[in-house]
């Protein structure tokens, strides 16, 4: 479970950087998230 975790912030990471090419404050945006909380999933450490 932990593993899948990762996995899923890693992609994010991923799609934000190669496909977007945006900073997680534009991506957040386009999100309509925080830019805190993109980078707490990104971090892993947002699904407890």
């Amino acid at each position: 479970m932990a593993l899948d975790k990762i996995i899923i912030g890693a992609r994010i990471r991923k799609i934000r950087e190669e496909f977007f090419e945006e900073s997680r404050e534009k991506f957040s945006k386009r999100c309509s998230l925080t830019e805190r909380h993109i980078g707490q999933i990104e971090r892993r450490r947002f699904f407890g």
